[in-house]
């Protein structure tokens, strides 16, 4: 079945990014109901004054075949007078709607996703943007006294705080290439085309103002029977010391934060949720929420083996209490960035893959 929905969570069978969803048609038609669910307008009401300011501009179908026609490669000249005119309403009311959020918000960027899910797996192939974020936090870097390991480290965390910093947006021209670069969400574009026959037309586009929250601050929970069983760093791959050091003091935090403000006021039973952790450990937001299955990423937990945990508790946290010792392999992924930001350009497109590691290396996890 492409939508099991037991209790170990429901399989959504989306190979790759291919863009397409497997499966006959009443299993794609399950699928993306189910998927629909964990689309932020539909759940998003219920966070009121817990998550970001955040706003939905509707895509109309029109505008969506034109967008593809755009995430293709083709330029408004090469699109027929109705297309053009589509895509340049779309352009328009991403452009209001980015405008206004500047605003209200006061922030001088935005976040910008689909209803589906976010263009994160680009920001390593827009190093135009990339790099001068790299270039100002590494300006304020200091590697004294580390050990090779340690400076490996370092290094990931400064770079996974250029990524976080890359998908800022400030107008809509930013916004649209940045989710051309994405195979998520073009992706998600061509699946909700392809299944119009099962599930009618429903994409939005969110525009969310720009948090600048602690990267280490960012932890996955999973939600079973209405109750927070399992609770991670988001990023597996990343020792950031100063969540260790206070994982005693965050894990309650968010514990107390989901129990008296969020668990009631989800009508789902089963789900997984993102929270922020302020820098000062005072308070917590909610991201988002993703489907309560194999397909959304486990972090320092596995589907499978964790079970158990996930689905009944107790109540446990994991985080990496140590570099890991594959650090400075996994920093070679890269190699292009860092060599581009030596060499001080910006005019090769980087299309290496975010690797992404599995609980299985469950030595380096800290269990409570």
């Amino acid at each position: 079945m492409a939508a099991d929905n037991n209790d170990r969570g429901v399989m959504l069978v989306l190979h790759g990014e291919d863009g397409v969803l497997h499966g006959d048609a009443e299993e794609r038609k399950q699928t993306l109901l189910y998927r629909k669910l964990f689309e932020m307008d539909s759940y998003i009401h219920h966070l009121a004054g817990h998550t970001f300011r955040t706003s939905f501009i509707d895509v109309t179908l029109e505008e969506g075949i034109a967008w593809k026609l755009f995430n293709m490669g083709r330029s408004i000249s090469e699109m027929t007078s109705a297309q053009a005119t589509a895509f340049q309403n779309l352009h328009t009311k991403l452009e209001s709607a980015i405008s206004e959020m500047l605003q209200t918000a006061h922030c001088d960027r935005v976040f910008v996703k689909l209803s589906t899910r976010s263009p994160k797996d680009a920001v390593d192939k827009v190093p135009e943007k990339l790099l001068p974020f790299l270039k100002k936090i590494m300006a304020t870097a200091s590697f004294t006294g580390m050990t090779e390991l340690e400076q490996s480290n370092a290094k990931l965390i400064i770079l996974r705080k250029a990524f976080f910093q890359t998908m800022g947006c400030s107008n809509a021209d930013d916004a649209l290439y940045l989710i051309s670069r994405s195979y998520r969400t073009i992706s998600d574009i061509k699946i909700a085309m392809d299944n119009l026959d099962q599930v009618e037309w429903h994409m939005k586009i969110i525009i969310r103002e720009f948090v600048d929250i602690d990267i280490g601050g960012e932890f996955r929970g999973f939600v079973h029977n209405r109750q927070l069983n399992a609770l991670s760093q988001y990023y597996a791959d990343t020792f950031f010391p100063r969540t260790t050091a206070n994982v005693h003091q965050i894990a309650p935090l968010v514990q107390k934060f989901f129990n008296d403000e969020i668990r009631d006021k989800i009508p789902m039973d089963n789900y997984v949720i993102d929270f922020a952790v302020s820098e000062d450990l005072h308070s917590v937001s909610v991201v988002e929420l993703n489907p309560f299955a194999r397909t959304t990423g486990s972090c320092l937990f596995d589907w499978e083996k964790d079970a158990t945990v996930i689905q009944n508790g107790p109540f446990e946290y994991r985080v990496i209490q140590a570099p890991l010792e594959s650090v400075t392999n996994l920093l070679s992924v890269w190699d292009s960035i860092w060599e581009q930001l030596e060499a001080g350009s910006s005019s090769t497109t980087i299309t290496k893959p975010t690797p992404t590691p599995s609980a299985e290396d469950a030595p380096w996890c800290m269990v409570m």
